[in-house]
């Protein structure tokens, strides 16, 4: 038996007086790893190949879109493809840890090449290198800690949703003093670029034409948690604004009310009575996305997630309001509460469910595998290295929803914040 297994029987049978003797001896801090670079082999789709890199004075007749703000960690000098062929680097930055931008010299700091960017030696650019997690769980670190009697109660010894590694990485257990996995906020990487695609367009898929407002229902994922706005909190700037909710907000304004409902770790029984409680008398469209904090209770409350999912539904649709149901992405598997079976199952629900009441349903998952077709998306799409999207994940979920509330098509570039997908 390892430590840490004797430390988390220790704090299971922490009545005897052989537990606490041992107790004593479970209170430190593990040692922590590198990540894996979770790369994908082969990509998940084919089609999206990096084409060499255009010298900045090359003439092209080839049609040209600015693609701005598209989110990656660099790792070394490693090349890392962008989602679209780069004709032109036209800006990089990050956000240090007072939220303020930083930008970095292209020249000095990156290198263009056919695979994609990478830093150049002794770039200012983070390095995702330098990050690193605790893995396995918070009774390795304190078992007197609430980190640590939440890990047995939802993973008891011997339980068989304990997973201690992915893909022969060892897993982590979320602790919150000190956080563990630490944040990834700051190792993010921003890039505008001129990228060889025509400019989109916006398809035509709105629910209906007569819009006044709009209710979203979501869990974190909606407040836009561990974006920069959310996370630094400035005078001024609403935290929720780099949210898809209030992205959508601030780009159908003044048309179209959007009111967010969203609720921090909120389940669906915690949406369901956010929409209760609801500023809005008569929602045109209400969006509901939820799912991310139900799934890891596992597959034997699928049948009450569907429940309190279509009831909700059926609610706002007794309002008046067309719903528009959206799923949520994968979740980093290396996060013992991620398992990536029960993903798929509630997200195939979510979607039966909209089926059956003849509602859109927004594919988070399969886009978020998409715009990032090399690798695994918690990887460059979260600001928290688990399952909370950063600014440009986020931007990904406003696009998606956006096709479902204009009466369009409108060119792509009519919204800063649209993101032009394959």
């Amino acid at each position: 038996m390892t430590i840490g297994e004797l430390c988390r029987s220790a704090a299971h049978f922490g009545g005897t007086l052989a537990a606490f003797a041992l107790l004593g001896a479970c209170s430190g801090q593990p040692a922590e790893i590198a990540p894996p670079d979770p790369l994908r082999s082969p990509p998940a789709r084919d089609a999206i190949v990096q084409s060499p890199a255009l010298s900045p004075g090359a003439q092209t007749s080839q049609p040209s879109t600015l693609v701005k703000g598209e989110a990656r960690v660099l790792r070394g000098e490693k090349a890392q493809a962008l989602l679209h062929p780069i004709r032109k680097l036209r800006a990089a930055y990050s956000y240090d840890e007072s939220g303020q931008r930083v930008d970095y010299d292209l020249e000095a700091g990156l290198v263009v090449s056919p695979e994609g960017v990478a830093r150049a030696p002794g770039s200012a650019v983070p390095d995702f290198s330098t990050y690193a997690y605790a893995p396995g769980g918070p009774c390795e670190y304190s078992v007197l800690s609430a980190d640590c009697a939440r890990a047995l109660r939802r993973c008891p010894l011997g339980g068989e949703r304990c997973a201690t590694e992915h893909n022969g990485t060892p897993t982590f257990w979320f602790r919150s003093e000190p956080r563990n996995p630490a944040l990834n906020l700051n190792h993010v990487t921003y890039f505008d670029y001129e990228a060889a695609i025509a400019p989109g367009t916006i398809p035509a898929r709105g629910v209906r034409d007569d819009i006044g407002s709009i209710v979203c229902l979501g869990d974190s994922l909606g407040t836009g948690a561990h974006t920069v706005a959310a996370f630094y909190q400035r005078q001024g700037v609403e935290p929720d604004s780099q949210s898809w909710c209030g992205l959508l907000r601030a780009a159908l304004a003044p048309e179209i009310t959007v009111e967010n409902a969203s609720i921090a770790g909120g389940n669906i029984g915690d949406i369901a009575r956010a929409y209760d409680g609801r500023e809005t008398i008569e929602p045109g469209v209400v969006i509901i996305a939820a799912g991310m904090n139900d799934h890891v209770a596992g597959p034997e409350r699928l049948a009450a997630f569907e429940t309190q999912l279509r009831n909700l539904a059926q609610s706002a649709i007794s309002d008046g309001a067309r719903v528009v149901f959206v799923g949520f992405f994968a979740q980093n598997p290396l996060w013992v509460e991620e398992i990536p079976s029960d993903t798929r199952v509630y997200n195939e629900k979510i979607a039966d469910v909209a089926r059956t009441m003849d509602a859109p349903f927004v594919d988070m998952a399969a886009a978020f595998e998409q715009a990032v077709p090399t690798h695994e998306p918690y990887y460059h799409l979260t600001g928290d290295y688990m399952h909370h999207p950063n600014n440009y994940g986020q931007r990904i979920y406003f696009s998606l929803i956006l096709t479902y509330l204009s009466g369009g098509p409108l060119l792509a570039n009519a919204f800063a914040p649209y993101v032009q997908g394959p």
